[in-house]
């Protein structure tokens, strides 16, 4: 797929923010975007993805900035026919996911990771994984070395604007993968070791 990039100073916390709080990305001038129509989507050089009388979404590539430094996204914004259903964000290398679970630790002040309302779900590996939010947002995230971090992949929820897709992203997600529950892997000491992205979340989680 070929896709532009775009040069902008896009915040990538504030749209983490965004869409934690909302599950969706309401504010079309982050992208300088009019609205996010299908007619101001073409005019900004967006991509078409999928039949346009059915489910199909307009996706192009931003530069954000994190912490400093670059951050490639891909915007994606979700249509049913002519109605627009939603938005969601896959995230380039870099960002990792504990680095995201503290921010998140602080803009919702908790005092453990753990008060929040979040439950984790991994694939047999532990390769990958998924953070679902509040029952309706959700984080995938992945570990591509023996040794690295788990690192978000993308940023999906369940709003929709039309109210006739349901669950569309934690559906997903609970088909796919197995609910690991985060407070019982401390009891459970022989699950540990398998994956050292895993046991470094897991410590995170638990502290």
């Amino acid at each position: 797929m070929n896709i532009n990039m775009d040069i902008s100073t896009i915040s990538l916390i504030e749209l983490f923010d965004l869409f934690v709080s909302r599950g969706v990305i309401e504010k079309p001038n982050l992208f300088g975007l009019i609205d996010f129509s299908p007619t101001s989507m073409k005019a900004a050089g967006y991509e078409l993805v999928g039949d346009p009388s059915d489910f199909h979404f307009y996706e192009k590539s931003h530069a954000t900035n994190y912490r400093g430094r670059a951050v490639d996204i891909i915007f994606k914004s979700y249509f049913l026919s002519k109605f627009e259903v939603g938005n969601g964000i896959r995230i380039g290398p870099g960002v990792r996911l504990i680095s995201f679970l503290r921010h998140y630790k602080q803009l919702k002040k908790l005092t453990h990771i753990s008060n929040g309302n979040i439950k984790f779900y991994f694939s047999d590996n532990r390769m990958d994984g998924a953070a679902i939010f509040d029952e309706s947002i959700v984080v995938r995230f992945s570990k591509k070395t023996r040794h690295g971090s788990y690192l978000i992949q993308t940023l999906e929820s369940d709003f929709d604007k039309t109210g006739n897709i349901k669950n569309i992203a934690t559906g997903q997600v609970k088909f796919s993968m197995t609910y690991c529950d985060m407070l019982a892997v401390r009891d459970r000491h022989w699950e540990r070791g398998k994956c050292t992205a895993f046991d470094r979340l897991t410590k995170f989680y638990l502290t």
